[in-house]
């Protein structure tokens, strides 16, 4: 069959197919072929979950036709940065971006839980322009942001502490309490989303100390922080032997110490011969200044300027809060020889030996050496030792008699002088040579 002198065909689609045929004139054929915008691959909003501190790539190829495809990606309504583009950043340097594109894939690395949420991808090719979303979902161990970091409450009230937490998932029970040794069914928990209320019952000073806040969300390891339960008790000084007495010379100025526990707060008021001196607070013969050292414990230090003779003698520290007061008595001296040593005890004995132990008396602070006095009771005969090395406070008495009963005492020196032996004469019986 000749086509010769067919008219020409005219569709104004593509050209797919010609062909020659035998004749004068040329036949096309023209085709259709679709064109389309991109389409993505994946539903919009899908979500991808990272655990914090890991890396991910999200994949958003659309197909197209023409298959051209710009891509470009914005998170909170701003531009990410295109790592495709050289000129934006040559040579593929991130300079710290932790999300950045290339094309259709999204690179996360590095990420923290701010980098979750919503981010955009528009595709465009000569056909329009498509958009969609992906939801980056960030994993992490749960964190506590808020705590009661200390209560104080009265004998019998109930102490109140909050928690709370963040984590991603949020899991229930994720906040608890503990305490190791306490009883917890004398507490009660309320739970909220986020939030724990412990409620302390009934509290005693027994009670007093410290709770843990543990966050978990089956994610990395347990939060935990400290809550304190202080219980208000009135003002107890403890005062250790060695601040009882305080040395000092004429002209020099003197530092005493008062040490108090309590809650809550509490004041200090020295006084000396019956005159009130004060606290807090500066003048040309005494100054004073108060700390609070810890949970329940507080200083007061009195100082005493330009020492003269009628300075010395007994100061009283008073200590005082909303429960009450307690007192004690500092003894400013001046310098010298020791007290003797006190509280000497037996610690063991043998056939031929006996263990002592003893107290240092007070000795203006200087370094001082001890001498023991022993003799069989009923003899005048006294022997004498000197203690090795000097600043120890145990010794072992040797080359004693058996089966015979002991009297020990001691004296005490320094480079001042020479103390009495102690009014104490402990005594102890040897063990028989045959003692087993």
């Amino acid at each position: 069959m000749s086509l010769c002198g067919i008219g020409r065909p005219s569709c104004g689609y593509e050209l797919l197919w010609e062909e020659q045929f035998h004749c004068t004139e040329k036949i096309i054929i023209r085709f259709p072929i679709p064109t389309d915008k991109p389409e993505f691959l994946l539903t919009p909003a899908e979500r991808f979950d990272v655990m914090e501190g890991e890396a991910t790539v999200v994949n958003l190829t659309a197909k197209a036709n023409p298959p051209q495809v710009t891509y470009s990606w914005t998170r909170n309504g701003l531009p990410l940065l295109d790592m495709a583009d050289g000129s934006a950043r040559p040579s593929g340097v991130r300079y710290g971006h932790r999300a950045v594109y290339r094309g259709p894939l999204l690179e996360l690395t590095d990420v923290t839980r701010e980098d979750g949420g919503e981010y955009g991808c528009e595709a465009a090719n000569t056909e329009g322009v498509t958009w969609t979303t992906v939801n980056i979902n960030v994993i992490f161990p749960a964190r506590i942001t808020k705590l009661t970091r200390t209560v104080v409450a009265g004998s019998g009230e109930t102490a109140e502490f909050e928690c709370e937490a963040i984590a991603n998932p949020f899991v229930s029970r994720m906040i608890t309490w503990r305490r190791t040794g306490f009883d917890m069914s004398r507490t009660h928990e309320t739970v909220e989303k986020g939030k724990s209320t412990l409620s302390v019952l009934n509290v005693t000073r027994q009670d007093a100390g410290e709770f843990e806040c543990v966050a978990y969300n089956g994610i990395g390891t347990e939060a935990v922080q400290l809550a304190q339960l202080i219980v208000k008790f009135k003002p107890e000084v403890r005062l250790p032997h060695s601040f009882v007495d305080v040395a000092g010379e004429e002209g020099e100025a003197a530092r005493l110490v008062c040490l108090a526990e309590g809650a809550p707060a509490m004041n200090f008021v020295w006084s000396y011969n019956g005159g009130v001196i004060g606290d807090n607070f500066s003048s040309s013969k005494y100054a004073s200044q108060a700390a609070q050292l810890d949970d329940v414990t507080w200083e007061s230090v009195l100082f005493v300027k330009h020492l003269q003779a009628n300075d010395f003698g007994y100061y009283t520290c008073v200590a005082r809060n909303e429960l009450g007061h307690d007192h004690v008595k500092v003894k400013l001296r001046r310098r010298g020889p020791p007290d003797p040593p006190y509280n000497i005890r037996i610690v063991n004995t043998s056939s031929d030996s006996v263990v002592l132990s003893w107290t240092p008396g007070y000795s203006s602070g200087l370094p001082q050496q001890f001498r023991i006095r022993y003799q069989v009771i009923g003899s005048n005969d006294a022997k004498y030792t000197d203690v090795f090395p000097t600043n120890t406070t145990v010794f072992i008495v040797t080359g004693l008699e058996p089966e015979k009963e002991y009297t020990f005492s001691l004296s005490a020196r320094n480079m001042l002088g020479e103390s009495l032996y102690s009014k104490e004469n402990t005594r102890a019986i040897t063990q028989s040579k045959y003692y087993i």
